[in-house]
């Protein structure tokens, strides 16, 4: 499991509306702890502060499952999974 923060910086359309567009993005191995989360997120927060810059946290999760020989020889020579969910 990680956290991921994304950094957005306001600017003004060409019809004159707020809006927010991507200007950074944590990296998959920065915050992997709910310490590092608050960190982070505290230092910048302080750093891009609203409204010019908005902040928004993803918690992305990962799982694994042990394959099977028979699964292994189906993704190698057939390329087709025994099982679909891999």
């Amino acid at each position: 499991m990680f956290y991921e923060i994304n950094v957005s910086k306001q600017y003004k359309s060409l019809s004159g509306e707020i809006r927010y567009a991507h200007f950074f993005a944590t990296t998959e191995r920065s915050i992997t702890t709910r310490s590092d989360l608050r960190n982070v997120y505290e230092a910048l927060v302080e750093k891009f502060p609203e409204p010019e810059y908005k902040l928004s946290v993803t918690c992305w999760e990962k799982k694994g499952r042990q394959m099977t020989q028979d699964d292994i020889d189906h993704m190698i020579y057939r390329q087709e999974p025994v099982n679909a969910n891999l």
